[in-house]
């Protein structure tokens, strides 16, 4: 019964994970460091994991994944709106993928079809990986949906093992461990404590007590002394006389 449960929480949050994207794009209009990369894998991995669910006869697989696929599709739709690709580059591969990875899970088996599954998911997060790394802005990403994607793994994980189904666990520990470094990249960026290129920075604490003139303004100020204060100035016009 708990075991259930469990799955079907998975699926509720599975099936909602992409939603804090999505909703993130459409209230802000912002695109910037969201990877298309990431959603073109994502919708062949939903489609992949959709079909194993009913091959499995595992209902929470199939809702999550269709729902998930949806939200999937709904993002690469803006994206196209926002950059012009298309349609074809932007669904085909992960169309292809998808049907790629079913036909290994009918002839060879759940735990080939989670090795298969894993590449794409595996190469999603670090296509996003490194548009966190390089992107000058970060702006379009949502940090609610990275950290949403963390607890999602962790609680299919745990129905996962379980269940005694191998294909989710496999991928999951996988998945989750990659989604964690995408999250604690995420929060560096935003608290600038790394830059474009993964160049560090002292972050916010920098600019406390910092000088922030201009260099030039710097280099003709007086130098900071006794003799550049006006008391100091009158005590030596006095000892000259």
């Amino acid at each position: 019964m708990f075991v259930d449960i469990l799955g079907w929480i998975g699926a509720v949050t599975g099936a909602l994970v992409a939603l804090p994207q999505l909703v993130r794009i459409l209230r802000t209009g912002a695109i910037a460091g969201i990877s298309p990369l990431t959603w073109q894998l994502l919708i062949g991995v939903n489609l992949a994991w959709m079909t194993h669910g009913l091959l499995t006869h595992h209902p929470n697989i199939v809702v999550s994944n269709t729902v998930y696929g949806l939200c999937t599709s709904t993002i690469l739709i803006l994206l196209r709106r926002h950059r012009g690709i298309h349609r074809w580059q932007l669904f085909g591969p992960g169309i292809l993928l998808g049907a790629l990875m079913v036909a290994v899970d009918v002839f060879f088996g759940p735990v080939a079809f989670a090795v298969i599954a894993f590449i794409p998911a595996a190469l999603s997060q670090l296509a996003q990986l490194r548009s966190l790394a390089v992107s000058r802005s970060i702006h379009g990403v949502s940090l609610w949906w990275l950290a949403y994607c963390v607890v999602n793994q962790v609680i299919w994980l745990t129905w996962s093992m379980l269940a005694h189904e191998i294909s989710v666990m496999i991928v999951a520990t996988g998945l989750g461990t990659l989604m964690t470094l995408n999250l604690i990249l995420a929060i560096l960026r935003r608290l600038n404590f790394v830059r474009p290129g993964l160049s560090f920075s002292d972050g916010p604490a920098a600019w406390i007590g910092k000088d922030r003139r201009h260099p030039k303004d710097r280099q003709d100020a007086p130098a900071a002394g006794p003799a550049s204060t006006p008391l100091a100035r009158t005590s030596e016009s006095t000892s000259s006389r």
